[in-house]
């Protein structure tokens, strides 16, 4: 599965399908690509994409947030980054 990353990058998104902790940007990248891969746990619902880093920490312990609405535009953020999921085809 082939990802578009943007370091420095947030895409505020209004509904985030999962929320993990991980240890890299690249983890988070992977557990979205496993949640497609295995099937979403929600029905009819993908991974469109994830944001990483230290800006969800404190809210909520987390800090890979999985999305699936992708409409909102991005923002120049230093602590977190993006990958969106470029399907095949």
């Amino acid at each position: 599965m082939e990802f578009r990353i943007s370091c420095k990058t947030d895409r505020p998104s209004r509904y985030s399908l999962l929320q993990v902790r991980v240890y890299t940007f690249d983890d988070c990248i992977d557990a979205c690509a496993s949640y497609n891969y295995n099937g979403p746990l929600h029905k009819n619902s993908t991974c469109a994409g994830v944001t990483y880093g230290t800006a969800g920490i404190r809210k909520t312990g987390a800090n890979c947030f999985f999305m699936n609405d992708l409409n909102s535009e991005t923002k120049a953020n230093d602590e977190v980054s993006t990958a969106i999921y470029l399907p095949d085809g």
